[in-house]
């Protein structure tokens, strides 16, 4: 009897045990729970419209009238919401306790709800009408967490209300261009930009546009026009070579899925002409996080176009001389961009069909500024009419506008000359320094410079300078071109002797043609003692004249010379130890 009041006992205990282990159970459903009708997916790039959000006062009186609620996007959701959303659509099961229509903001992580009137037990409101953006990267499924203001912080909502960001098309630019109005190196330009953001795919009202043009481009863009596709205005952030465009105003709304254009102004090419330079877009939230990117198509910025090219005369029949100054960016020879043909080349199709240069293959790059000088083309009917053009070449397929003048032309040679012969060619040379009649150190190096042109029918190949009258001559090195077909030029004399010299200068020009070199200029190296001398000849040639005298009155005729000459510097030395006497 006693063990069977005992086991009934036990019974009793166990009952009461997990009588009273129940309304724990019951208890965690207490406060306030967040749900939603399912989970999300939103893609980088891409806006998209929330699942239906369900608040329930399961315990009553937690969310109270006038309070706030405040729904999260996880930190480590690579998600924001749609802040141009400020209007839900609230759906409560009792009218009376509710949230307002109206919806704010406290940042780009964070919505706020505003209550109006207190939630009894179990009741609850639907949130609807709202939207996420995907940014940046992919991020795994997190739950949205919320706070109730006086009671929950920072609680996690139902697995129901995860959010998973993904990668797809979205996060990619479509149809991106970048063209320019001129794609001239170095000059300053427009550019328009074109793409398409794509289904999906969002500007967010206070988004940014991000357009990176290559290094060694500048900007210094203060105007944005033709914005298609782009409702409201900008504010732009310079840092070259980088335009950030940044949506003023709220936008005033997204610019959602679709073809965008805009151009910007003062955009400078790079110096250097290549082929392959591209532009980076990329759309972003506020906060510089990614949305979408992509870049354009390789593009070319082109050398300068020739503005000068002109035809010389050769003296061989079939051949003629052409020639032009080399512009910015050539660097990448003539080949296939030198032609000729039997009638106008006044634009790209007419080049085209034109026939190639052969020899253009072999030419130089030349050096950029100075004169390409005289390339001779051969293999033509002798004196018959041909119109040429040259384009040039940077790197890469990088190529000019077609060359001006457009219509240059020019008759081969016959048997004898074309109609711009050598007769016709006029190479000069002058010298600017030293003056003539000055005087020079004894010992010291005199520097020769000078200019050189000619008259079209050719230009200056090489200057020579003679310090000895003519007898001998030597090459002077080019400075810088000119104007006149020519350049300017310097020649180093190192060791002058002393006495007087007659320096002359001649030009030769790339047809041939040399020049007759004129009286040149006078100039005296001082001896060492500071004693100018004064006989027209140097000691060598006082030597040379006397042995190679026939007779004893040419050797007497001489030593009369050097008489007049050795009285002359003794007067002058007297005239130096009397000053000094007297100091």
């Amino acid at each position: 009897m006693i063990k069977k009041l005992i086991y009934l006992l036990g019974v009793v205990v166990l009952i009461a045990g997990f009588l009273s282990y129940s309304p724990a159970v019951q208890a965690a459903a207490t406060g306030v729970t967040l749900t939603a009708s399912g989970a999300t997916t939103v893609n980088v790039g891409e806006i998209k419209v929330i699942p239906t959000l369900t608040i329930t006062d399961v315990t009553g009186a937690q969310i109270v009238d006038t309070n706030t609620l405040d729904i999260h996007i996880n930190a480590a959701t690579n998600a924001v919401w749609d802040i141009t959303d400020t209007t839900a659509v609230i759906t409560p099961s009792n009218p009376a306790h509710t949230f307002s229509a109206t919806v704010s903001y406290t940042n780009t992580k964070t919505l706020r709800l505003t209550v109006s009137g207190t939630f009894a037990a179990a009741e609850n409101a639907t949130v609807s009408g709202l939207s996420y953006i995907g940014y940046t990267a992919v991020s795994g499924a997190q739950p949205l967490n919320f706070d109730v203001t006086g009671f929950d912080a920072g609680k996690a909502g139902a697995a129901s209300t995860n959010i998973d960001v993904a990668v797809d098309a979205q996060s990619v630019l479509t149809t991106l261009t970048a063209v320019s109005v001129s794609a001239v190196v170095g000059t300053q330009t427009s550019y328009a930009v074109n793409f398409t953001v794509p289904d999906g795919g969002v500007i967010p009202a206070d988004g940014k546009i991000v357009i990176t043009f290559p290094a060694g481009f500048t900007v210094a863009t203060d105007a944005i026009s033709g914005a298609a596709g782009i409702n409201g205005n900008f504010t732009i952030a310079l840092a070259t070579p980088v335009v950030t465009l940044t949506r003023a105003g709220g936008g005033p709304t997204n610019s959602i899925a679709g073809a965008k254009s805009l151009t910007l102004n003062k955009i400078t090419n790079h110096a250097t002409a290549n082929s392959n330079y591209t532009v980076t877009v990329r759309t972003n939230t506020s906060a510089d996080a990614l949305l979408a990117t992509a870049n354009t198509a390789a593009f070319a910025v082109n050398p300068a176009a020739i503005n000068n090219l002109a035809c010389l005369g050769s003296g061989a029949p079939g051949s003629v001389y052409i020639s032009w100054t080399v512009p910015v960016g050539a660097t990448g020879g003539y080949s296939d961009s030198a032609k000729y043909s039997t009638s106008a080349i006044t634009n790209d199709g007419q080049f085209n069909g034109a026939t190639d240069i052969a020899a253009a293959a072999q030419w130089g790059n030349g050096t950029i500024g100075q004169s390409i000088g005289s390339m001779l083309v051969t293999g033509l009917d002798p004196l018959s009419t041909y119109f040429f053009n040259v384009k040039a070449k940077g790197a890469g397929t990088s190529i000019s506008a077609i060359s001006t003048p457009v219509s240059m032309t020019c008759t081969s040679g016959g048997a004898a000359s074309s109609n711009t012969s050598q007769t016709s060619s006029s190479p000069a040379s002058s010298i600017i320094s030293p003056a003539s009649g000055s005087t020079s150190k004894a010992e010291a190096a005199v520097t020769i410079t000078g200019t050189s042109s000619d008259n079209g029918v050719s230009s200056i190949k090489k200057v020579e300078v003679s310090t000895d009258g003519g007898t001998t001559w030597a090459e002077a090195a080019s400075v810088a071109s000119n104007n006149s077909y020519g350049f300017s030029w310097t020649y180093n004399w190192a060791m002058p002797a002393e006495g007087p010299h007659t320096i002359k200068s001649r030009a030769t020009n790339w047809v041939g043609v040399v020049e007759t070199p004129g009286a040149g200029i006078s100039l005296t190296v001082l001896s060492k003692s500071g004693i100018i001398y004064t006989g027209t000849s140097t000691p060598e040639q006082v030597v040379s004249q006397i042995t190679s005298a026939s007779s004893v009155a040419e050797i007497q005729a001489v030593i009369i010379t050097l008489q007049t000459q050795l009285l002359d510097l003794l007067q002058q030395l007297l005239a130096m130890l009397t000053a000094q006497l007297q100091h």
